[in-house]
């Protein structure tokens, strides 16, 4: 795990406040599950949402991101479609944290009509925080 003391390094070469360090998806910690439902279907697009996730501190939760793929198989793992050398065929959306909202509502656009597709979503907090959330992947 090199990257977070190459990152150490380059923030104190670039004086950048030292808080900037912390902001990375959680790694361990206390995941919690995030329930996800499909609020709004047609042929090439879908909209998701869930309830926004209460956390001690709400300003440690920075975002949510949405991934998203094909799933002709409906038997996808986190892992499909990922390989070592950083290639990654999920679609990625990132959500604001929206703090004054209770549920939080995500479309997804551009979807190919009569295909299945994978997606789940995860939070994004700070690396001191140590709880999040993921929701299972749906279909």
């Amino acid at each position: 795990h090199q990257i977070p003391t190459e990152i150490r390094s380059l923030v104190s070469i670039n004086r950048v406040p030292k808080r900037a360090e912390y902001i990375f998806p959680p790694i361990s910690g206390n995941v919690t599950d995030l329930p996800v439902k499909i609020t709004y279907v047609e042929s090439n697009f879908i909209t998701l949402e869930w309830n926004q996730f209460e956390m001690e501190d709400q300003r440690s939760l920075l975002a949510y991101t949405v991934y998203c793929i094909e799933a002709p198989s409906r038997n996808i793992t986190l892992y499909d479609g990922r390989d070592a050398c950083s290639q990654d065929n999920w679609r990625v959306y990132d959500v604001a944290n929206q703090p004054g909202e209770k549920k939080i509502v995500q479309p997804l656009p551009n979807l190919k009509p009569y295909t299945y597709y994978a997606f789940y979503v995860k939070t994004y907090t700070i690396a001191s925080a140590r709880t999040g959330a993921q929701s299972e992947i749906k279909y």
